[in-house]
């Protein structure tokens, strides 16, 4: 296929790389441009939710997902000193929607997916600086004084995307008052058996823990920038050791198996839902089109189905010189997409509040709310949040 009939990703993430895969799959031939000069990915855990492992099945990789993923059965919520919350069977939601959440390494799920798209197609220290918009296709431009030319462009490059701000003329992300840790070290215990996921809430604090494969477990504790500032004045561990020293087991222990070199400590950006992505030859998919807070655990999975649907949309457009079919399937990708992620991103933000809360009156009241819940009503919210089919 020439190269001016091709589709155009920039970053080799999750989401871009998902929708290179997609789109080969398709029939459109599809290069990825990173600009790191490795394909990497932090070394902790990733939990490819519902609709994500049913957009993995349309590309024929849910079973590979499953093979390195550990399944999700339940979900156990207590506080910080260990008393229960809530317990929610997730077995239920899996024979309703017909697929099961799996934890996976980030940085194997990501490898496999590289493996899958062919690491030949992957362009890396390819850092984008622009790119000009015709009739015919869209040419990017790259810091190296190299151009493309491609017949549609993808930007897959994260929440602070220079895509998105280039097309839609966005400022920068909105910053959290949230940050956020994660590991996935080798580590087993009593307390967290097989499929379930533990999480724990204290005042403006949450821990979360879940077993992953080859006796590891993925955790991430989620904290205030107000409390911690938006850079650590101590190395991780003992910023989180301070923290979390006195919670019950067995966050402690976690802690102390988790090497530091292994912790990464990220500031969380999330933008308002957005009405379109791009241009008539430009879009957007993962976190450079609907960033989002960690608080529901969507945000690599909606890039996951992001890729899937856009394969869909632009594979009905016939060839991707038909400049008005090509901005027709644009159009159809982001309002689908646009009416799935927007009440994610609305939802995750609203969340946030209620599980970090930190004075004794809000922290009373989440813990009132998560306590008198039932596990059939959280059932139902996960059930509607869930059930779509890319």
């Amino acid at each position: 296929m020439p190269q001016a009939d091709r589709a155009i990703i920039i970053g080799a993430g999750v989401a871009g790389v998902t929708a290179g895969i997609a789109l080969n799959r398709a029939g459109i031939d599809a290069t990825v441009y990173e600009g790191s000069d490795e394909v990497r990915e932090i070394g902790s855990g990733l939990g490819v939710q519902y609709g994500a492992m049913k957009a993995l099945r349309k590309i024929g990789l849910e079973d590979e997902a499953r093979r390195i993923g550990q399944p999700l059965t339940a979900m156990a919520w207590t506080k910080w000193n260990g008393k229960p919350l809530v317990t929610i069977p997730h077995i239920p939601l899996k024979e309703k929607l017909g697929a099961q959440t799996h934890n996976v390494h980030r940085g194997e799920f990501l490898s496999l997916l590289v493996r899958e798209f062919g690491r030949d197609r992957i362009v890396v220290g390819a850092k984008f600086t622009g790119f000009e918009e015709d009739e015919t296709g869209v040419t990017v431009h790259f810091e190296d004084g190299r151009t493309e030319r491609g017949a549609v462009l993808v930007g897959a490059d994260g929440s602070r995307s220079r895509i998105r701000s280039h097309s839609l003329g966005d400022s920068e992300p909105r910053r959290t008052n949230v940050v956020v840790w994660r590991s996935m070290p080798h580590f087993e215990h009593p307390l967290l058996p097989l499929g379930v996921l533990r999480q724990a809430y204290g005042p403006g604090k949450m821990f979360s823990a879940v077993p992953g494969t080859n006796q590891r477990v993925f955790w991430f504790a989620v904290g205030l920038v107000s409390e911690f500032g938006d850079q650590p004045v101590t190395g991780p561990k003992e910023e989180l050791m301070n923290a979390y020293g006195a919670w019950a087991e067995p966050v402690v222990e976690m802690l102390q198996a988790t090497p530091e070199t292994e912790i990464t400590r990220t500031r969380i950006f999330d933008r308002p839902p957005a009405k379109r992505w791009g241009t008539a030859r430009v879009t957007l998919a993962g976190d450079a089109a609907h960033p989002m807070m960690p608080t529901l655990g969507q945000g690599a999975s909606t890039g996951i189905e992001d890729g899937v649907v856009l394969a869909k949309y632009l594979s009905q457009a016939g060839s991707l010189a038909d400049s008005t079919a090509v901005g027709r399937a644009f159009q159809a990708y982001e309002a689908e997409r646009i009416a799935r992620t927007t009440p994610l991103v609305k939802n995750a933000h609203k969340f946030a509040p209620i599980a970090l809360a930190s004075n004794p009156v809000s922290t009373r009241l989440r813990d009132l709310l998560l306590g008198y819940s039932t596990d059939a009503s959280w059932q139902r919210r996960f059930l509607a949040q869930h059930s779509y089919e890319p």
